[in-house]
């Protein structure tokens, strides 16, 4: 046992894990446990690929690009080959450029006449806005950019409202935007795939991390 636990520390003494994340994901949970994981194991390193749908982070590990995957999506996915981790849920927020007015949230009957700035159709925020778009409200895209983070700067610039998750909240707010919240509430799930078996010493730790983090997700909304 004490040679077992020698050897595992000494495996987490150097190395890489390499991660897909989703633009939502890449800022929580991805800030959060990277960090965690930088305390416990600061001679790792993590590597972090880009990701715009669900089925490109599926696709990543599945292949063994990555080893660990972070995405967000309308429900937990279901993967038979993977193990889904369900890391908790972000209410989608409206983020409008800094002197908007208007009262704290959002609902249908403000939609009307709003310019939207958003990613390309594949995710659940581009969902909500094509809904708004289809149905007569008079909103529409102004444009799409297939890089999320560029979305807050055209909010900055006045150049439209975006979607996104409340995990951008604090970046938005800090920049000057105006943040509210829609209703009726939609929420983003936001989980970890991993393949069940071969995972490197890092990733298991990384994995390790991310339960916890689960788990306190699940004492807080009890």
């Amino acid at each position: 046992m004490a040679r077992s636990a020698v050897h595992s520390t000494r495996d987490l003494e150097q190395g890489q894990v390499d991660i897909a994340a989703m633009p939502s994901a890449g800022i929580e949970p991805l800030t959060t446990l990277t960090s965690r994981f930088n305390r416990h194991h600061p001679a790792m390193s993590i590597s972090v690929s880009g990701a715009f749908t669900p089925e490109e982070v599926t696709e990543s590990v599945r292949s063994g690009r990555a080893e660990i995957g972070l995405l967000g999506s309308a429900q937990t996915p279901q993967i038979p080959d993977l193990r889904c981790l369900h890391l908790g849920r972000q209410p989608l927020i409206m983020i409008s450029p800094p002197g908007s007015e208007g009262p704290g949230t959002i609902r249908p009957q403000d939609w009307p006449g709003l310019n939207i700035v958003a990613s390309p159709r594949g995710s659940l925020m581009r969902r909500l806005v094509d809904e708004a778009v289809n149905t007569d409200t008079g909103a529409r895209v102004v444009a799409e950019v297939a890089h999320r983070t560029s979305l807050l700067p055209f909010v900055l610039a006045g150049l439209g409202h975006a979607v996104m998750p409340s995990s951008w909240k604090e970046l938005a707010t800090s920049s000057g935007c105006r943040v509210r919240r829609i209703e009726p509430a939609v929420y983003l799930n936001v989980s970890l795939l991993h393949r069940r078996q071969g995972l490197t010493p890092g990733a298991k730790a990384y994995l390790s991390l991310a339960e916890e983090l689960a788990g306190e997700e699940t004492a807080f909304h009890r």
